[in-house]
């Protein structure tokens, strides 16, 4: 963002000199949808901000420059069945991607967490992945969180990560020897672009014709653990700092609400959904002949 968008128009300023004008033309020329100019704000106010600080300015020009507005997120998940079909064309027509659509699918972490992985991060005996790192156009660092986290090994990936493995050895891949899970085809990081093609070809396989990325697989994961798990755990597993963010990746369907609704329903005084009274259980007669003493008329 530095090179490519804020020192071309900015980088000749004194930073002392740089006016909220300044920066208001500088977003208002750039050329992309609102979100992405909305980060390289952020970036330019992160960076002036310290300049603030650093040199004591008198003011931050990006004090009052607000974001542009943006369009409501598109959901970017897939319906359980949606995932099955991708993954299944991924299995069959693009075998050498396949390992890392899988564990991006059933992990939920970042592509750049899995893009990072190492073979020692595998613990087969503990049927566990940790993620340690992360890297971003071959730059490896912490995670986004800074903190380590353990995901679990489902057998499933457990297998296909193995036949990934003894392909790596039979072909003598490049990046093997220094330990890399998914090295790309000259031995480094893969690149998240290599993979949008593949990606392309098995939602088109799989009729998906709404938007959806990469960063989709973490949706559907958070949404679909959501759904199953405690708040807590789904949020130790993706790696969510605040429920906040949790929540922010959690889409919760009408039929979930009613489902809701239906099991509240039937905790009332031990009637079922459709109005009909539970079987009693021994000691149930009592119990609720004393409730209708103690609440008065129905």
């Amino acid at each position: 963002m530095l090179d490519h968008h804020i020192l071309p128009a900015l980088g000749n300023f004194y930073v002392d000199a740089i006016s909220p004008q300044d920066v208001i033309l500088w977003r208002d020329a750039q050329y992309a949808k609102a979100s992405t100019v909305n980060s390289r704000l952020r970036v330019l106010r992160a960076l002036l901000r310290d300049a603030q600080a650093d040199l004591g300015l008198p003011r931050d020009p990006c004090a009052r420059v607000r974001t542009l507005p943006e369009n409501p997120p598109v959901g970017n998940r897939l319906k359980p069945e949606d995932l099955q079909r991708v993954l299944a064309y991924l299995r069959e027509s693009e075998p050498d991607w396949y390992p890392l659509f899988l564990t991006m699918a059933l992990t939920g972490a970042r592509f750049g967490e899995v893009s990072a992985l190492r073979w020692d991060d595998v613990d087969e005996d503990a049927n566990v992945i940790w993620i340690r790192r992360s890297q971003w156009q071959g730059r490896v660092g912490t995670t986004k969180t800074g903190k380590v986290r353990d995901v679990p090994l489902p057998p499933p990936l457990k297998a296909v990560l193995k036949q990934h493995r003894q392909r790596l050895v039979r072909n003598q891949a490049p990046g093997l020897s220094e330990g890399l899970l998914f090295p790309s085809r000259v031995g480094t990081h893969p690149r998240n672009a290599s993979l949008r093609k593949p990606l392309e070809r098995a939602l088109n396989a799989a009729g998906v014709a709404d938007r959806f990325t990469l960063h989709g697989f973490r949706r559907t994961w958070n949404n679909l653990l959501r759904q199953v798990a405690s708040g807590a755990i789904t949020r130790s597993m993706i790696g969510h700092e605040t429920e906040e963010m949790f929540l922010h990746y959690s889409h919760i369907e009408r039929d979930e609400k009613q489902g809701a609704v239906e099991r509240a329903l039937a905790l009332v005084d031990g009637h079922k959904v459709e109005g009909r009274v539970e079987d009693s259980q021994p000691g149930d007669d009592a119990r609720n002949a004393g409730r209708r003493e103690t609440t008065g008329n129905d």
